[in-house]
């Protein structure tokens, strides 16, 4: 049993990197088994299909989404532009170490996958929903606390566009391969994230 789940993990980290890095039609199971250090043959005796194997890979993000954004990125009661900052900030460290050439793992599958395969996008947008669920509960908890019901009424909705223009962010860093878009996006997406709050709080925009 021990033995399994050793070479479970190995070839679930070796397609983790290999997904991540090359996406998900460019990789093949022979691929993954190469970098896992096991035969071929071997793979299909712990995931019945590639598909299997994606989806598992991206829902080991459950845990960073549901348990390390919350609890220690997203740690207190922060504003939404205080949110984003440490999105931004996150993610000039995290993707510094693969030279910026790579961009949200989620996203860039669901937008490989999206057309062609319907099915299996369907499949992994719950990590989406699941990253969004987390900053709406997190804008929720500051706007209560504040008392902006606007802005209550409204986490949902804004976590949905800070989710899209992040993914926007990434897109372009991985396109330049360099860290330019988050920074310029610390300049432009945070002060305008505080510019709306702002506007719900004083009811120039309503809810």
């Amino acid at each position: 049993m021990a033995s399994y789940t050793r070479n479970k993990d190995r070839i679930l980290e070796a397609a983790w990197q290999l997904f991540w890095e090359r996406g998900y039609f460019a990789t093949s199971i022979g691929d993954v088994a190469a970098a896992a250090g096991l035969p071929k043959g071997s793979i299909y005796n712990y995931f019945s299909s590639k598909d299997d194997l994606l989806v598992e890979v991206l829902n080991r993000l459950k845990y960073h989404t549901e348990t390390e954004l919350r609890l220690k990125l997203l740690e207190g009661t922060i504003s939404p532009d205080v949110i984003v900052t440490r999105l931004l900030d996150h993610y000039l460290q995290e993707f510094e170490r693969v030279g910026y050439g790579r961009g949200d793992p989620v996203g860039c599958r669901l937008n490989e996958l999206a057309d062609v395969r319907p099915e299996l996008a369907q499949r992994i947008e719950h990590l989406q929903v699941a990253w969004r669920a987390v900053v709406a509960q997190k804008i929720w908890a500051w706007a209560t606390v504040r008392r902006i019901p606007a802005l209550v009424e409204n986490a949902e909705e804004l976590a949905s566009l800070i989710w899209a223009a992040l993914q926007g962010v990434l897109l372009q860093m991985k396109v330049l391969h360099s860290p330019q878009p988050l920074r310029e996006a610390k300049h432009t997406l945070v002060p305008m994230v505080a510019a709306y709050v702002g506007a719900l709080a004083t009811g120039e925009v309503g809810a």
